[in-house]
């Protein structure tokens, strides 16, 4: 390797190093004005990172859920703890009984689809509008994004499954694609996730480390939608207003089992 060369990566590592610890130090965070295995490792392996923030999100499921309960009620969400999926559908009629729910739009995803809301709901007049691929209706792409747009505006709730959720920041992720918008989640004033035991990665890093690698390997699109409670607003005078830009009444139904596999 020619001295360039060397000068260059060392550069590099430098700028890294100083990146990081700027974000570290705004974060409140003690700097180490230095890279840690972990952080090397998002840049140089991000394979051997991603496998090691799924394995402990398994290995942990159990302490990663509780961790994510407690963190999520501080957020504002309110949550529920299930055992299984059954008395997850229990919980959801409750919820939607209490607001007294007319409509609702939901995610086309296995989450939501475990819920049953056509059986659970039947006969109860209450409209439910489930997000569909390009095969499953009439309409061209245009004309499909406007009618899903209208239909998230004035339902009462969205109704969303997760791909990920943060214990740290009792954050839920929603990664869109075929099926699943992000308007089901911010559109209506209720907005109802469902997170499955083993969905709850540790911390930020791990999500990052995980969705870096998906990216890099072409496995997931290239945006999510983080959601930390509510919907919050500040004016001018600092004062905090729920609901004004997205879901003011956020729920969470934690369930104490693995997704079935598909």
């Amino acid at each position: 390797m020619e001295i360039k060369e060397e000068v260059g990566i060392i550069m590099d590592q430098k700028l890294r190093t100083k990146f990081l610890d700027r974000v570290k130090n705004a974060l409140g965070r003690v700097s180490d004005s230095g890279f840690d295995v972990k952080k090397e490792q998002f840049f140089t392996n991000p394979e051997l990172r991603y496998r090691d923030a799924m394995t402990d999100s398994i290995e942990n499921a159990v302490n990663l859920i509780n961790e994510f309960e407690g963190n999520a009620l501080n957020q504002g969400w309110n949550t529920y703890k299930v055992s299984d999926v059954s008395r997850a559908r229990e919980v959801l009629e409750n919820i939607l009984n209490q607001i007294e729910c007319k409509s609702i739009v939901c995610t086309n995803e296995q989450a939501v689809n475990l819920m049953q809301l056509d059986g659970l709901l039947s006969g109860r007049g209450i409209d439910i509008c489930k997000m569909k691929s390009d095969d499953q209706i009439n309409l061209d792409p245009n004309e499909k994004e406007q009618y899903f747009r209208s239909v998230a505006k004035i339902a009462d709730v969205g109704i969303t499954g997760c791909d990920f959720a943060v214990a740290e920041t009792g954050t839920v992720v929603v990664i869109p694609k075929t099926g699943v918008s992000r308007l089901v989640s911010l559109a209506p004033p209720v907005h109802v996730a469902i997170v499955f035991l083993g969905q709850v990665v540790r911390s930020l890093d791990e999500l990052f480390a995980i969705r870096r690698y998906q990216i890099v390997s072409g496995s997931k699109n290239g945006y999510m939608n983080l959601i930390s409670g509510p919907s919050r607003s500040g004016d001018i005078e600092n004062i905090m207003i729920q609901g004004v830009h997205g879901p003011g009444d956020v729920h969470l139904i934690l369930v104490e089992q693995g997704l079935p596999t598909e």
